[in-house]
């Protein structure tokens, strides 16, 4: 009920997302270059990488759907209820 209005969780969800893919491609890219000079880092750096890169696309992904359901809840909410054919005026002669 708190964001029932509001388009920002979705907004937030995607802008989340791309932050988090691209600091992971980021952080991918040192992790790789260390290696490459010799000077590694040890430990569960990579495993992290991973699991970070794929709970952002995630992420991403669920803005995306959000952003879908979002538009479609709008452009059901919008419709009226019922469509009047044909008008029938009363003509007093």
């Amino acid at each position: 009920a708190l964001f029932s209005f509001s388009k920002l969780p979705i907004k937030l969800s995607l802008i989340i997302g791309i932050l988090g893919i691209i600091l992971s491609i980021g952080g991918a890219s040192i992790v790789i270059y260390k290696k490459i000079i010799g000077d590694a880092i040890t430990g569960w750096t990579s495993t992290m990488l991973a699991m970070f890169f794929f709970g952002s696309v995630q992420l991403f992904f669920l803005g995306i759907m959000g952003e879908y359901v979002y538009r479609i809840f709008v452009e059901a909410k919008e419709r009226p209820i019922y469509i009047v054919r044909k008008l029938h005026e009363n003509s007093e002669e």
